[in-house]
């Protein structure tokens, strides 16, 4: 399958910071955004994707989601409501549905397009890997660090970032 977009979550936009900014994970960010538009990959953008970028987006984010949208690679898809809230709001405890709670836009939004998530928060990646074997709607989602080497992020990127079971919230557990 050949990717169409992939949902970036702002603590990417964030961190990316400035062309200046020298710390390794601000430049992993970047290099990654620059890797996204390089190879024609589109961004995810639902209403609350959108918003949470408004609020946290460093400079050079914005000046990339000019230049994606301008190339016609920010997707607009509405977000994919998780049905199975209910049963796992259960089944965790109150600091696990916390933090799925807080990301959930981001899985809402892969669920509306390409089950693909880009985001350093490895809180939540766990969080969300405590359900995703028993709630598919989370299961399936593919979650990328840039900042991760193992996640192999800028060679998954060139390889047009393709879905794989052994991606997925559930192989992974994390």
């Amino acid at each position: 399958m050949t990717l169409k977009g992939v949902v970036i979550d702002a603590d990417v936009a964030r961190a990316a910071g400035n062309r200046l900014t020298a710390d390794r994970g601000s430049a992993a960010c970047r290099l990654f955004l620059v890797e996204q538009r390089r190879q024609g990959v589109g961004v995810v953008m639902t209403s609350a994707v959108w918003a949470e970028w408004n609020v946290h987006a460093s400079s050079f984010a914005r000046q990339w989601l000019a230049a994606m949208a301008s190339s016609g690679l920010v997707l607009r898809p509405r977000a994919r409501i998780v049905k199975c809230m209910p049963t796992i709001s259960r089944s965790v405890s109150r600091r696990v549905l916390a933090l799925i709670e807080k990301d959930l836009l981001l899985i809402e939004a892969a669920n509306a397009s390409h089950q693909l998530v880009c985001s350093r928060d490895s809180r939540a990646r766990r969080a969300f890997g405590h359900v995703a074997c028993s709630a598919k709607e989370i299961g399936n989602v593919v979650w990328v660090d840039p900042c991760h080497v193992g996640d192999e992020p800028l060679a998954w990127l060139q390889e047009h970032g393709p879905w794989s079971r052994a991606r997925a919230l559930c192989a992974t557990g994390h």
